[in-house]
């Protein structure tokens, strides 16, 4: 909903595409299942601190945009 509703409105095509691929590709496989009631604060940092086993600190940081 989020890419329909917002970024698909406000990116450029470029921009929209790679925030649809790293929200399908890392994001939903790690979150997608867990409904947003159950989604808590200390589920959201165990996700950010997996993806900085991978990714760069300065790649991997909250989102603020709102």
């Amino acid at each position: 909903m989020y890419l329909e509703t917002h970024a698909k409105l406000n990116f450029k095509p470029t921009s929209y595409d790679t925030e649809k691929t790293v929200i399908e590709a890392r994001i939903i496989p790690a979150l997608g299942k867990v409904k947003l009631q159950a989604l808590t604060p200390r589920a959201i940092k165990t996700f950010y601190a997996e993806l900085r086993k991978t990714y760069s600190k300065e790649y991997v940081r909250p989102y603020t945009a709102f």
